[in-house]
């Protein structure tokens, strides 16, 4: 839907107009939407899934989202080569701030510097 540099305005209104319903975004264009202030004119109704990758979001911004657009940003971790291995499926209990619980169907061992389960 859209080819350039990144403006949380443009986004918004193009998730409105093209109706999209599922959205993945960087932790710091999460921030950049959430901080404008006129969230209330946008009307994302349609938009059911919104995920962020890269880092925890802050409580500020997910709570934004749910008091403006009823809807939970979750957050995963993945990488390009594996997908999302850790995360918060939709409809599943959130804690801010963590990155979630290992995806069903995987095997997650989180380790020490030296390659130890911790």
């Amino acid at each position: 839907v859209f080819n350039g540099r990144f403006s949380p305005e443009t986004y918004l209104e193009l998730l409105q107009k093209y109706q999209i319903n599922v959205l993945c975004c960087t932790p710091t264009e999460y921030r950049m939407m959430a901080k404008l202030q006129n969230l209330n004119d946008y009307d994302l109704t349609h938009l059911h899934s919104a995920v962020s990758a890269g880092e925890p979001l802050n409580r500020e911004v997910v709570e934004q989202f749910k008091k403006y657009f009823n809807l939970t940003v979750r957050d995963g971790y993945g990488q390009t080569e594996s997908t999302l291995l850790i995360g918060f499926l939709k409809d599943t209990p959130q804690r801010i701030g963590s990155m979630g619980k290992g995806i069903p169907g995987t095997s997650v061992t989180v380790v020490d510097d030296e390659g130890n389960s911790v």
